[in-house]
């Protein structure tokens, strides 16, 4: 009877340990901004931000970006919705009289000069830089999602423009 006891005491043990005895799960998150600019893949290490603007206490504010480290290149996505206090995952796209998303991009030009594009600008004659941003998840430790566009401008210019044309998140929040 005693032996009976022992090996029913082991084997619950053993199944109950199966489902959830294991170790806290220590998995971490790659945290990436990946883009697809001229045709080419460009990851960059992500970042991100979402709460109450700091500027407005009315505004809530979500940042996903990108930085390369140690360079000039960085990818952000901004997400800005006034009388709001939360964003909900869903699609945003640039143009939106609710809401402002723009998009931006920055590097060094081949002299070594820092260039900055934005969604904010056209160029005459050409259609508007538009951009949809998908956001998947907002947690309190990411945020995920992707996006699909098509061109930023150059600041300052009115015929120099960067393709940027999707691209997909996790970055990590720090806010």
């Amino acid at each position: 009877m005693i032996r009976w006891l022992f090996f029913l005491i082991i084997g619950l043990t053993a199944l109950i340990c199966a489902g959830g005895c294991s170790e806290k799960n220590t998995e971490s998150i790659d945290y990436f901004m990946t883009i697809v600019k001229d045709s080419a893949v460009v990851e960059y290490e992500g970042v991100g931000e979402y709460g109450i603007s700091l500027d407005d206490s009315n505004v809530v504010v979500l940042l996903a970006g990108g930085r390369i480290e140690n360079t000039n290149k960085t990818f952000d996505l901004f997400l800005s919705v006034p009388g709001s206090s939360i964003i909900l995952p869903g699609t945003y796209s640039t143009g939106s009289p609710n809401y402002t998303l723009v998009v931006s991009f920055t590097e060094d030009d081949p002299v070594g000069v820092f260039q900055y594009y934005h969604s904010i600008e056209n160029i005459p004659g050409k259609e508007a830089p538009s951009y949809k941003l998908t956001l998947k998840s907002i947690t309190d430790k990411y945020i995920e999602g992707s996006f699909t566009g098509n061109y930023l401008t150059r600041a300052g210019s009115i015929d120099s423009f960067v393709t940027i044309t999707s691209g997909s998140f996790i970055v990590e929040r720090y806010r």
